[in-house]
């Protein structure tokens, strides 16, 4: 038994489970690499996508595919913060969340996850995807979002765009929460690795708009 685990059930003895939070062996959000970055310009939502799109999994491949998995991901890094299993979108818990390496919240990321990628580790291995479609949502005003957060996944798309390109120009009407959503699948295995999407504010600033806010938002390993 790693020294690690041995410690957790020493402590599970010792003291009560504090509401709220998720077990040592809840899993984390998976790491990912798919949208590169957002930002507004002349009035349009600007969407990079990653150069190499990747996302780790714990998906193992038919034996026949044995050139599929692209190594095992490194498990230290993009979890920073000390905050478990942070949701706090529209409510005022972005400032204390955990970080991505893009400087985005992590949603139910935190410390632990660090420490699952550690005795996980070989469970684990980073895919090369392809992204075969991106959605957008507007959703609208923080009362309106907070209402209406949804979980990991698609959501009931304004508008997709299929094979997309590098970049995604999206036209912005209006100030609010959006999602964007992006469908990934296998290049080397025949996988749907379904969706990574992020969760951001857009406010007005003076005569142009400016992205806040974000959440990556990512379905649990």
């Amino acid at each position: 038994m790693h020294r690690r685990r041995f410690l957790r059930v020493i402590g599970a003895t010792a003291l009560p489970v504090l509401a709220g939070c998720s077990s040592d062996e809840t899993p984390p959000p998976r790491k990912s690499s798919v949208v590169e970055q957002l930002e507004t310009n002349d009035g349009m939502i600007r969407i990079d996508l990653a150069d190499r799109v990747w996302v780790l999994s714990r998906y193992t491949p038919p034996r026949s595919s044995i050139d599929a998995p692209v190594g095992v991901a490194a498990a230290k890094g993009g979890g920073g913060g000390s905050v478990r299993g942070a949701t706090g979108r529209a409510g005022g818990g972005h400032v204390n969340a955990p970080r991505t390496n893009h400087g985005w919240a992590w949603w139910h990321g935190g410390d632990y996850a660090d420490d699952w990628y550690d005795d996980h580790e070989d469970e684990t291995s980073r895919y090369s995807v392809r992204i075969e479609k991106v959605g957008v949502r507007s959703f609208g005003s923080d009362a309106v979002f907070k209402k209406d957060r949804p979980g990991a996944g698609p959501v009931d798309w304004d508008w997709t765009y299929r094979s997309p390109k590098d970049r995604i120009d999206h036209p912005l009407r209006k100030p609010g929460w959006y999602r964007v959503g992006a469908h990934i699948v296998g290049k080397k295995v025949d996988h749907d690795f379904q969706w990574e999407c992020v969760d951001f504010k857009v406010s007005s600033v003076g005569q142009s708009y400016a992205i806040q806010n974000e959440w990556k938002v990512s379905p649990r390993i």
